[in-house]
């Protein structure tokens, strides 16, 4: 047993269940496969390039720095190219943003659209299989991107989460770029629940304008909440 296979299975498998798995339900999938213990997925984990551990509120395993609820996201530094289709050669992924929202105007097959569709073409697969992740397919892909890639998300809005009021401190109000909705719900810890005073739904007329797909809308909080915490992990590693 390989520890990079056992790694790509990981992301592979993390990828098709919205980013993320609990430790528990994470170990009993690929122990099943590779017959794994808990120390040597662990140890692979332990890939920070790959890999966030979001420790969780249970007591920890006997043994180990970490709870069986503790949440395991994917990570990756792979980014879209900001400047395609304007750019020759770079190591960043030339693909349609709105390919990957689901949206894109000239359809899914890309034949009239002048960014590519095709996830796996040389200069991608190149760049993914540097990363070891040329064995994804579309779907997976695109939510390993959309939960990484800052560029692919609207920011949520600071000044709406502050102050009172319909739109918070928030001075463009219904103009706003920025989503307005709580930024502790789209982090899975708002206390308020029901009784919030900030949104916990994303904006109709901000979706429309980022064109995401009803399929992708559905997920942004898991995906927010995964990004959240990868970019957390992240400022507490540079701290």
């Amino acid at each position: 047993m390989a520890n990079d296979n056992v790694s790509t299975y990981v992301t592979r498998l993390l990828c098709g269940t919205q980013g993320c798995l609990s430790f528990k339900q994470l170990h009993k999938e690929v122990n099943d496969k590779f017959g794994i213990s808990c120390q040597a997925l662990i140890d692979i984990l332990r890939d920070g390039s790959k890999f966030i551990i979001a420790q969780g509120k249970e007591e920890k395993i006997p043994g180990f720095d970490l709870s069986s609820d503790s949440t395991i996201i994917t990570k990756t530094s792979v980014r879209l190219c900001e400047s395609y289709p304007n750019c020759d050669n770079c190591n960043n992924l030339h693909l349609c943003k709105y390919f990957i929202y689901g949206t894109c105007p000239n359809g899914n097959g890309g034949d009239k659209c002048a960014s590519s569709h095709e996830s796996h073409s040389a200069h991608n697969l190149a760049i993914l299989r540097k990363n070891q992740l040329q064995d994804l397919d579309e779907v997976k892909l695109f939510q390993l991107l959309l939960q990484n890639d800052s560029s692919l998300l609207p920011e949520i809005c600071p000044y709406y989460n502050k102050g009172d009021g319909e739109h918070g401190s928030c001075e463009f109000k219904i103009d706003c770029a920025n989503l307005h909705v709580c930024q502790y719900f789209y982090r899975g810890d708002c206390k308020f629940g029901s009784v919030c005073k900030r949104s916990h739904e994303s904006d109709p007329r901000k979706i429309l304008a980022w064109r995401f797909s009803a399929e992708i809308a559905s997920i942004l909080p898991a995906i927010y909440k995964n990004k959240y915490m990868i970019d957390n992990s992240e400022r507490t590693n540079k701290a």
